[in-house]
């Protein structure tokens, strides 16, 4: 499974990212927004994996961004807002992890995420 994670918390996001590929996925990763959506028209992700606060781009911004590119885009939220999460699905992410993200719950979150993709 290919990953592209966003986040602009650099060790966030690289504690994430070397986690996944040690689990032995292919990820990818940026803390800018508008450099994630270049890398996601030019390479092929199975899942995104994005924040919710960031500079210059929200990720709601960010998710209708990446759906109007592939409306059956897999895209996973990760966020200290907890309360969000409603919102997050209501807008179309796959589904939304808490921060600190729970390793055991995105492990979880992924093989299901695989499942989507096979079907």
């Amino acid at each position: 499974m290919r990953i592209l994670i966003i986040d602009d918390e650099p060790l966030i996001m690289e504690d994430l990212k070397y986690t996944l590929k040690k689990i032995g996925y292919y990820v990818d990763s940026t803390t800018y927004p508008i450099e994630a959506l270049k890398l996601y028209t030019t390479e092929k992700y199975d899942l995104v994996i994005t924040d919710l606060n960031m500079p210059l781009m929200s990720g709601f911004d960010l998710i209708k961004k990446i759906l109007e590119l592939n409306e059956k885009a897999i895209i996973v939220v990760i966020s200290a807002s907890e309360d969000k999460e409603y919102e997050v699905l209501n807008c179309g992410a796959f589904g939304f992890l808490e921060k600190p993200i729970k390793i055991s719950l995105l492990v979880e979150m992924l093989k299901k995420a695989g499942e989507e993709i096979r079907m």
